[in-house]
């Protein structure tokens, strides 16, 4: 999803009482990038985590997605979010014939 989508989530858009649990990107009074732009993405994972903890979406956030990166990449610049993220790649790289370092277009999942 694009920053400007995530940001402009709302109640309306997050569908946590559903079977599978998605987000729907709209227009909701905005116009979207593309044609393909309007879609319905499953939610699992992390995202899933984040929207059951905020099912209202991110209202500081919202139509201005600029400061929602800003505020993203200085939460992800620093030497503890390696703590974070390097257990997650291990992880997802298990899932693949992929070793850590090697070029994406050599992983296969299993």
């Amino acid at each position: 999803m694009r920053p400007s989508e995530v940001v402009n989530l709302s109640r309306k858009t997050i569908h946590l009482n559903a079977k599978i649990f998605y987000v729907s990107v709209l227009p909701d009074g905005r116009r979207l990038k593309t044609d393909d732009s309007l879609r319905e993405i499953p939610l699992v994972g992390v995202a899933l985590a984040a929207l059951k903890m905020r099912p209202e979406g991110f209202p500081r956030y919202r139509d201005n997605s600029s400061t929602f990166s800003a505020t993203a990449n200085k939460t992800l610049d620093g030497a503890e979010i390696d703590a974070v993220i390097a257990p997650a790649l291990a992880a997802k790289a298990a899932e693949t014939s992929c070793r850590i370092g090697a070029p994406f277009t050599t992983c296969r999942y299993r």
